[in-house]
Parts: C-alpha cells; structure tokens; sequence
C-alpha cells in the first residue's frame, strides 16, 4: 500500500463530520514541488456544497495513430487529463516535455497522441473493448511510481451507487478542492442490463438540501475529427434517482437510443498532504 493511503481515509472520516457541521471547505495548495494546485475549490455551508477545478484540459480520444483510432480510450484520455493537469500544477515531470495538450500544431498534437498510447498500454486498454477500472486505477498509480511521487498522489476507485447524497460525498471527496478525479458512467438498456460505459473528467459538483444536484464533465468524445484537437466545453448534467446503479445522469446520451446513462463510480487521485 503506498503512504499516501492513510493520511486519505483519515481525511475522509474528518470530511464526513466536518460538513455535518456545515462548515466550509476551501482549497488549500498541494504539499509539493512547484506551483500549488490551481483549483477553484470546495465548499459546503450544510445547505449546499460545491467543488470547481479551473485548468483542466479537454483531451480528445479520438484520433488517428491509436488503435481502432482511440474510439475506446476514454479512460486513458480521462487519466491523461489528471496527469496534464497535475504536471502543470504541483507535480512537475509527471509527464515529460512541455507540451499543450488543447494545440492543434502538429508536434503538439501528435505528442499527445504518443502520451495517450503510453498510458492506454499502463491501464491495459483493450482497442476494442476499453479498460476496467482497476486497470485504470493500476496504470495511473504505475506511472506515479516511476516519476518518483508514489509518496504524494495517489489513485483510487470509490463507487457511488447506493449513496443517499451523491454530489455531496463527491465533494468531500475532493477533500476540500485539493483532488481531482475523473468518472464512470454506465449505460443500461431498458431491461436494466449493462451495455457499455464511459470515461469523463469531472470539472465542477454542486448540489443542496433542496435535493438538486449536478456534475459537470470534460468529455473526451465530444471531439471534431481524428486529426485535430477540439475545443475545451464544459457540459453540465443533473443526478437523478438511483435504482442501485448510481444516480442517472439526466439529458446524457452516451449510450444510444433506449439506454439510461448512471454514474456508477470516481477515479481519485489523492494529493499530498
């Protein structure tokens, strides 16, 4: 187990009874080399709770020079993602070079390109059948160690299906805006059976007493074509009831016609301290 895990779940429990409290939560710098992490933050006043990170990129996953030209990488390109972000913002050489992964020039491009391919062989992606999660999880952690920060970050797969509050435990999550995390979202067919899921980048959570609640994503298939970075968009869904699943994530169609799309789980990359 890396060293990180039990500073987490310590954390956590203190989370829990920090926001029975209604206490706010503010954003506080990563304990690392470099610049502190830059995001906006979280907070909860025991009537509503938020968590907004600023800086994420927008990764496409789809792109000429992958397998079946990316059109199962979502969750690489979520975890690439984290990593751009974190190497910006805390945790420098996380990936190597010093490139921008929303440029369209062709060295820009295709070396994201080359990082995707990298971190699809460290989650065992399948080209055409995409990456379980604790593949994800093992490959984000595999490329941590190798950079030398298995003391500081580390991640983790924590399901939400069967939670009373969803967004809220999202944010404490987050352990007052210093983490960021990526999500599961499952389809089902009408029969209620799995028939596919995806990967995005969670961006921004809010919800309240009033029993209204919404999770914003990076969606690394909302892209333009294979040869060409799309612009950031920010898309914003409500949580609706769960019937065991996870919450549904109303208005998101991922899945195709007759299917309802839930979210089932979060990658965590927990930061140092």
């Amino acid at each position: 187990m890396r060293g990180i895990s039990a500073r987490k779940a310590a954390t956590h429990l203190a989370l829990l009874a920090i926001a029975a409290t209604g206490a706010v939560l503010t954003a506080a710098p990563a304990q690392a080399v470099g610049t502190p992490l830059c995001i906006s933050g979280a907070s909860d006043n025991g009537s509503s709770w938020s968590y907004n990170v600023c800086g994420m990129p927008d990764i496409d996953q789809r792109r000429a020079g992958l397998p079946e030209n990316g059109a199962n990488y979502c969750a690489p390109t979520a975890a690439l993602n984290q990593m751009f972000y974190l190497d910006k913002h805390g945790y420098p050489n996380l990936l190597a070079g010093d490139f921008d992964p929303t440029a369209n020039d062709p060295v820009n491009y295709n070396e994201v390109t080359a990082k995707l391919s990298r971190m699809g062989n460290l989650a065992e992606t399948d080209p055409s059948g995409g990456t379980s999660h604790q593949h994800t999880v093992d490959g984000i952690n595999d490329l941590i160690e190798s950079k030398g920060y298995e003391d500081q970050l580390e991640a983790d797969y924590i399901e939400l299906d069967d939670e009373d509050n969803v967004s809220r435990l999202m944010v404490e999550l987050t352990r007052g805006g210093r983490d960021v995390m990526n999500a599961s979202v499952g389809f089902y067919d009408a029969e209620g059976d799995r028939v596919g899921g995806h990967a995005l980048t969670v961006v921004g959570v809010r919800g309240d007493s009033g029993n209204h609640h919404s999770v914003t994503f990076h969606n690394p298939a909302n892209d333009a074509d294979l040869y060409t970075q799309s612009a950031t968009a920010s898309v914003t869904y409500a949580l609706g009831s769960d019937n065991g699943d996870g919450p549904k994530v109303v208005g998101y169609g991922g899945g195709g016609s007759g299917t309802t799309a839930r979210l089932e789980g979060v990658t965590v990359i927990t930061t140092a301290p």
